[in-house]
């Protein structure tokens, strides 16, 4: 599980630094029409913590009991990809319909914390 773990985090950080880039570079006069600068800004940092977090899940995915490790991988990149993604996918296209489901995004996101709080105090 900490390879998997720790290969989708670098994965991740990979395509954060991309599109990071992309939408500094490429997509700035989109954004700017769009105005939507600061929602891609948005996306972009989240997506970057939250690949730290899985960087940590990895490796500390041998000292806490497996079930917590799995809950707060899957609500984390679960909340990364609704959350990031929906706020990547408004901001190209200006559609509200995917910046509504951004907030389940962040409850995962949330809850990942949460539950990683909670394997803090059962690690072995």
């Amino acid at each position: 599980m900490q390879k998997t773990i720790l290969a989708i985090a670098g994965l991740s950080g990979m395509i954060a630094v991309g599109l990071g880039a992309f939408g500094a570079h490429k997509l700035e006069p989109i954004l700017m029409a769009n105005e939507t600068l600061d929602t891609y800004q948005t996306a972009s940092d989240y997506h970057f913590y939250h690949t730290f977090l899985l960087i940590v899940i990895g490796l500390l995915s041998r000292r806490i009991p497996k079930k917590y490790i799995k809950a707060t991988f899957l609500f984390t990149l679960i909340g990364m990809i609704i959350f990031s993604g929906s706020l990547y996918i408004y901001s190209l296209n200006g559609i509200k319909t995917f910046a509504i489901i951004t907030p389940i995004g962040g409850v995962s996101l949330i809850i990942g914390w949460i539950v990683f709080i909670i394997a803090v105090f059962f690690k072995k």
